[in-house]
């Protein structure tokens, strides 16, 4: 009886992980395409210019800029992010902020865990999931996912960082845990659009996450 419930637990985790898959190869091709259609949400992508055409994403077109009001209630912090896109239910967002903190390729590293060990200070109870490097068309961007308690539900959070014209360039994604398998995949998928614009060669660097 106890090899049996092992066996079906072992086929039902490759069924998971074989659904997993094909789900993150339907959102690449929706954001890619310009329209994601699940059986939990229809999105549609386009490409947008952000924070004084420094930066260039494909974002979903429902998510609009959160009013004000709403963006001191959710971050309290005056060091809140310039810039703070979201859903109809302003519960899936997506924050841009370009800092003041000088950040180089070569402290990519060291930056990440000093913002993970502030956010252990803030919050001893966050549970960390993946963390690490990754090369966008020869630059190096830092990254971190972590599960954060709230009042009405933990939130699934990805942060992701890169130097902009010699300071950090922050976006950080969050939605309700329980949200976490349908946006997960999204949320790498835009980060994966990312296009850094230099303004004064015209050029871009063009982003590809490799996970």
């Amino acid at each position: 009886m106890w090899m049996d419930e092992q066996l079906l637990n072992i086929i039902n985790q490759q069924v998971q992980d074989e659904e997993a898959i094909l789900y993150e190869a339907t959102v690449k091709n929706g954001i890619q395409t310009g329209l994601l259609e699940t059986e939990n949400l229809t999105l549609h992508f386009i490409e947008q210019t952000l924070l004084n055409n420094q930066i260039r994403l494909r974002l979903p077109q429902e998510f609009t800029t959160m009013a004000s009001e709403q963006a001191e209630l959710k971050y309290p912090s005056p060091c809140r992010p310039n810039l703070i896109l979201t859903d109809a239910s302003t519960t899936v967002n997506f924050a841009f902020n370009h800092t003041l903190t000088p950040l180089k390729p070569a402290h990519i590293e060291e930056y990440k865990q000093t913002m993970m060990q502030a956010i252990v200070k803030m919050q001893s109870s966050a549970q960390f999931l993946e963390d690490g490097i990754k090369e966008i068309n020869g630059l190096p961007v830092g990254f971190f996912e972590f599960i954060s308690p709230a009042l009405d539900g933990d939130i699934y959070n990805l942060a992701g960082f890169t130097p902009l014209k010699g300071r950090a360039l922050l976006i950080n994604f969050n939605c309700f845990e329980t949200d976490m398998p349908i946006w997960r995949p999204i949320a790498f998928g835009i980060l994966d659009s990312l296009e850094l614009i230099d303004s004064h060669e015209n050029a871009t660097h063009r982003g590809g996450l490799i996970r």
